[in-house]
């Protein structure tokens, strides 16, 4: 209900009513409609089965993360104590990021940086990279000016030396 008494159905009846009189003389108003009603269902069809399909997955994914499991080696003997999925991944990636790694990025038992350091290093590398890239030009101008500047005084002093005039007296 409304200030005006008037319930919700009630209201998108008038407003129904309402427009299929102003329309109904118009050719083609049905397929148009149509076409609306069917993009505004698909969209909140979308929208809710998107949500209800997120929701569902998230919970499913905490469930088998957390279920408790035990190690085991090719004949299904155990070989570990019981953990769970989340704390195998949890070590798995951290045993991935801190295995030391080449300039190239391949595991290296020869040194190396852990790979977290040659990713970062990589990534740094490359916005520095894009960052003169994206200034190529005003490096090379004001590298330009500075060599023209010192060629000018160069010159300059080698005139002078060559070229001298006599002080009056």
């Amino acid at each position: 209900m409304n200030d005006f008494n008037i319930t919700r159905e009630e209201l998108l009846n008038l407003a129904a009513q309402k427009l299929a009189d102003a329309y109904q003389d118009e050719e083609g108003l049905d397929t148009f409609a149509k076409r609306l009603i069917k993009e505004r269902i698909e969209e909140v069809f979308k929208t809710k089965l998107n949500a209800s399909i997120e929701a569902f997955m998230k919970e499913t994914m905490e469930d088998i993360t957390n279920q408790p499991i035990v190690p085991v080696n090719a004949w299904g003997e155990s070989t570990g104590k019981p953990t769970t999925i989340r704390e195998q991944l949890l070590i798995k990636s951290r045993d991935f990021w801190e295995t030391s790694v080449d300039n190239e990025g391949k595991p290296s038992g020869y040194g190396g940086s852990p790979r977290y350091q040659w990713l970062m290093k990589r990534v740094a590398m490359e916005e520095i990279s894009k960052a003169v890239k994206a200034n190529v030009d005003l490096i090379v101008v004001g590298f330009k000016e500075a060599l023209t500047q010192d060629a000018n005084k160069l010159l300059k002093e080698h005139i002078d030396k060559l070229i001298t005039t006599p002080r009056p007296r």
